[in-house]
């Protein structure tokens, strides 16, 4: 009833402004209020209904479904009100009462010069109804550990003043509203994918007329499909989390003028560049995805590929030799391994950051399909995206340069093989080998990295530690293999069709023949001698082979978290492989099982475990990502090998990823590092819609420090009672790394310049910039993994 009477508060004020005060404190106590008694119903409804219910419980479950929908629309409602009041709407000359009309008074402009003056109620009332809005979504059932995190988050930075006193607040809540919509836009998308083709077929069977305007009805189909959803959308809470929360964002970005900017984090421009080629439209870049859009044989010409759904974790040369142009309908990192290889390339690469500029970029790229047409990415997104009708004279050039590159790629093994480290295997080589032995020729470059690392780190005086490991060497699975007949028979028949299929360029077929092998070279194990001696050497006093001590902050004693690591402890199993992609996301290569962390962590005290995990990994050779790589590469299928390292997990609170900056923008202050901050372990997800981690850039000639971003990520993984692996929603007012104290900050900062140090060292020792991932176990640095950082295009 609470909820009620309060609704009734702030409803007999009418429509005028002059009373805002006193009636915006009454609704938002109401949208709390009204969320309260929401939860309530959403619970009932929830839990599962007995086989055999009574009608009277069925009639109860739907009287408290249709209540929790109602209490849905009265906070629909009630927002909608402190929109009106705040001055919120869709555009600068019009605003919304709250209550279905439209008037002339208000806009979008009265908000943001309340935000701009600090008109203090104004960012208070505005992030308190965001966290509410947040909180009656994961009422309505959707990711409602994150949106309750979310919510929580933004309750603890307006109790600080965020949004209206220092940097380091305004950057944490821009993190956390940068959250809530990102949370909003992908709620909204599934509904988009949920309703599908049904509205515009129910269009069609009730005879509405096609639009004239398009040239399909596919098409048609499409535009009422969208005309109908973003209506049903515009109606919902979600959307006013957006309208909300950008005013605000684009406040706190001119505030922090000079730092980087979620607004811009996926800026239109990816890779800057001009091509020519045939437009054509793709729903990933996979192999074989040229083939199947119905161009005909695109090989022969250079292409400009529209995709559908790109996660940035993809390798351009995978999809074929013949794109010269990307556009993608989804935003897309800088950093990710798409774009670092579309630059490496010198293919120009565009990505919609908004669902509106993802409408924009399908529509024109739909209008000119199989037609010739020239893309122009800016440099600046000020500049902006032109893609428009190539002339005769540039089809022409177009084409002598594609035969000209065709020519070139014959007579070298491809762009790809070039940024790919392939060594030469030595054959017969099976031994349980120490990680700090391990050579390239034996165990790949990942593993040879790794050992470098180890012999480093036991250098007096090291600034890090890492951790000890053992490798199953190249040579270990074909000998496992060759003592089960049988599946070395299937085995041999699944490589067959995946050579038969690579020549083809069968992707279907490709992709079962991959299949095949996979769930053939799974079953193959090492011996029980080989687990049970991996798990043996693990299982002890020191199982992190830290020798004892800690490194940083002059501790002379094991920190708490390494006192009380299991003497059994959690093992991680990796793959190092003939061809290893340095242009790898971290943490996120797909052609690695241990980027499916559960999978490939074990427990020391299980050595059935630990033969599954290497065995897991010894078949992820098959893999199609990983199949197209040594393809590309020119490694024969049969000749494809792989190697394995264990090492005991390292449970750390924080995990980060360090990186010199090639941004020319900074230039005049000299080399700097950027670090990159996530709480938990094992990275975080590295596609655009994944939330961006806490960013810190340091300064070489000075240390200087400057906190870019903070982190939005939703999950971490986390190690429970020393034996556990569990994944956990982030809520940053917990996380040591994620305060804004003046204490936080410095412990932040003095992190970030330890490991630019470390970053540095490491780079004179391999002789080029490395890209570091690492975690962090109370005040001690791990450093789990090193690489060549790849310059981008022209750098």
């Amino acid at each position: 009833m609470e909820a009620l009477d309060l609704l009734a508060v702030s409803v007999v004020s009418g429509a005028s402004r002059s009373n805002e005060s006193a009636e915006l404190d009454p609704t938002l106590h109401a949208l709390q209020a009204l969320g309260s008694v929401r939860a309530h119903f959403a619970a009932e409804v929830s839990s599962p209904l007995a086989r055999g219910a009574s009608s009277s419980d069925v009639s109860k479950r739907q009287a408290y479904r249709m209540a929790e929908l109602s209490l849905e629309q009265t906070a629909r409602t009630m927002l909608g009100r402190v929109e009106f009041l705040l001055g919120v709407c869709d555009s600068g000359d019009s605003g919304s009462d709250g209550s279905g009309s439209t008037g002339s008074t208000g806009g979008t402009d009265t908000f943001s010069q309340a935000l701009t003056s600090n008109r203090s109620n104004a960012w208070g009332v505005a992030c308190a109804a965001v966290a509410h809005a947040m909180r009656h979504v994961a009422h309505g059932g959707y990711k409602p550990a994150e949106c309750f995190a979310c919510a929580n988050d933004l309750d603890a930075l307006m109790e600080l003043g965020g949004g209206i006193c220092a940097p380091e607040d305004s950057k944490a809540l821009i993190a956390a509203l940068t959250r809530a919509c990102r949370i909003a836009a992908q709620h909204d998308a599934s509904l988009i994918h949920a309703y599908g083709d049904i509205p515009g077929l129910f269009a069609e069977a009730l005879g509405v007329e096609l639009d004239a305007t398009v040239g399909s009805s596919k098409v048609s189909r499409e535009v009422r499909n969208g005309s109908f959803v973003a209506s049903l959308l515009h109606e919902g809470v979600p959307s006013s989390v957006v309208r909300l929360a950008e005013p605000m964002l684009r406040t706190l970005s001119r505030r922090t003028a000079g730092d980087a900017s979620k607004l811009q984090a996926h800026d239109a421009c990816v890779v800057p560049g001009v091509c020519v080629g045939v437009m054509v439209e793709v729903d990933s870049l996979e192999f074989g995805a040229l083939n199947t859009g119905g161009f005909g044989n695109t090989s022969r010409q250079p292409v400009v590929a529209f995709v559908r759904r790109a996660t940035g974790d993809e390798d351009v040369s995978v999809a074929g030799g013949g794109i010269r142009g990307i556009v993608c309908g989804s935003a897309l990192r800088k950093l990710s391994r798409l774009a670092i290889g579309a630059a490496r390339n010198e293919i120009p690469l565009t990505a919609a950051s908004t669902p509106a500029g993802a409408a924009n970029a399908r529509g024109a790229a739909v209008a000119h399909l199989g037609e010739w047409v020239s893309l122009r990415v800016s440099p600046k997104s000020s500049l902006g995206v032109e893609l428009r009708l190539a002339t005769a004279g540039e089809i022409e050039d177009a084409m002598v340069a594609h035969e000209t590159r065709d020519l070139r790629r014959m007579d070298t093994t491809g762009s790809m093989a070039q940024r790919l480290q392939v060594v030469p295997k030595l054959a017969n080589v099976v031994r349980l080998g120490d990680l700090v032995h391990a050579k390239a020729d034996r165990c790949g470059h990942k593993a040879q990295s790794l050992g470098d690392l180890r012999r480093i780190a036991k250098r007096p005086g090291a600034a890090f530690k890492t951790l000890p490991g053992l490798t199953l060497p190249f040579g270990t699975f074909d000998a496992s293999l060759r003592e089960q007949t049988g599946k070395q028979r299937a085995l041999r028949a699944a490589v067959d069709l995946i050579e038969k299929a690579l020549v083809t360029g069968d992707a279907k077929a490709l992709k079962s023949a991959c299949a095949e092998a996979y769930s053939v070279a799974k079953t193959v194990l090492p011996s029980p001698e080989i687990a049970a001696a991996i798990c043996a050497a693990f299982i002890g006093e020191d199982p992190l082979g830290t020798g004892g001590g800690a490194t940083g902050g002059g501790a002379s004693n094991r920190s708490s978290i390494l006192a009380t690591t299991t003497k059994v402890p959690l093992l991680i199993v990796r793959t190092s492989s003939l061809v290893e992609d340095p242009g790898a996301c971290c943490g996120g290569d797909k052609g690695d099982p241990a980027g499916d962390l559960p999978s490939q962590i074990v427990s020391a005290s299980k050595s059935r475990d630990v033969a599954g995990a290497v065995g897991r990994a010894w078949a992820s050779q098959f893999l199609l990502s990983n199949v197209v790589r040594n393809a590309a590469a020119g490694v024969p299928i049969h000749d494809t090998t792989i190697a394995v390292v264990i090492q005991p997990l390292a449970p750390g609170t924080v995990t980060w990823e360090a990186r010199r900056d090639d941004d020319e923008s900074e230039s005049s202050d000299g080399v700097s590092t950027s670090v990159s901050f996530a709480p938990g372990f094992g990275g975080w997800p590295k596609g655009a819609m994944d939330g961006e981690p806490c960013l810190v850039t340091v300064r070489h000639k000075d240390g200087v420090a400057n906190t870019k971003q903070f982190s939005d990520v939703d999950w971490k993984n986390v190690v429970v009672m020393g034996s556990e692996v569990r994944r956990e929603i982030a809520e940053y007012a917990l996380e040591s790394l994620s305060g804004t104290s003046s204490e936080a900050e410095e412990f932040r900062k003095n992190m970030a310049r330890r490991i630019t140090a470390v970053a540095v060292t490491l780079s004179s020792e391999f002789g080029t910039p490395q890209i570091l991932e690492g975690c962090v176990l109370d005040d001690t640095l791990f450093v789990t993994r090193t690489r060549p950082q790849q310059p981008l295009g022209g750098k």
